[in-house]
């Protein structure tokens, strides 16, 4: 097992990475991968339409290091959560605010690729709102990737058996993003890689059921009573 670069003195151990316990956060990173893949528009657009929405340079978000002790706390509750959910003989309860969130992407090494790419800037009732700044990948495969700088809503969709991520709106300043490009990134479940069988994050997202907003923290339940298991 690999260990944090910073020290940790008097730190519960708990098997397992701690990035997978907040499992919201590694939605938002299989997101932001996901839409890098959609950046050719499976063939559909043109190099010069992608060209109309995007920017050569990336904008860079904000990032929140925070202090080691924070770090170390927001950890420790995120294994608790993820050695009960992968137990399943209790209940596990994990509530992140916004500055859970960000310590997260700019802290854990699960989301090292996330860093430049997403900021947190609030929960709001219908999802989360982010700031981004994504590479995407063009037809013209030898020139420069171009980046979507802007703000985007997360929206989360959770039953007792089912879990979906998908991006509702996405928004440039000055821009006009495609239609049909906001269009499939609201079709796509962009958590199926990690849903597949073997992938690293399938049983911590098997386990949990329910992952919901309550005022000005995500909170995600994987309770073994209500999973409908026989």
């Amino acid at each position: 097992m690999m260990s944090d670069k910073r020290p940790e003195p008097d730190e519960p151990q708990v098997a397992g990475n701690p990035g997978i316990g907040c499992v919201i956060i590694a939605m938002a990173f299989a997101m932001f991968t996901g839409i890098a893949t959609y950046g050719i528009w499976a063939g559909i657009k043109q190099d010069r339409d992608i060209a109309t929405f995007t920017d050569k340079a990336r904008i860079p978000v904000p990032s929140e290091l925070g202090t080691a002790e924070e770090w170390t706390s927001l950890k420790a509750r995120m294994k608790d959560f993820e050695a009960k959910a992968l137990q399943g003989v209790e209940a596990a309860r994990l509530e992140l605010g916004i500055r859970d969130l960000n310590l997260a992407v700019a802290n854990s090494d699960l989301l090292l690729e996330s860093r430049e790419m997403v900021y947190f800037k609030n929960i709001e009732k219908e999802g989360l709102r982010v700031a981004i700044s994504m590479p995407i990948n063009r037809i013209a495969f030898w020139k420069e990737p171009r980046y979507l700088n802007g703000t985007g809503l997360i929206v989360i969709e959770s039953s007792e058996t089912q879990l979906f991520l998908r991006m509702k709106t996405v928004e440039s300043p000055g821009k006009t993003i495609e239609k049909g490009f906001i269009e499939r990134l609201a079709q796509s479940d962009l958590l199926a890689p990690y849903k597949a069988e073997d992938a690293p994050l399938e049983k911590v997202i098997k386990a949990i059921t329910s992952v919901k907003i309550d005022g000005d923290k995500v909170i995600i339940e994987a309770d073994p009573a209500k999973r409908g298991e026989t």
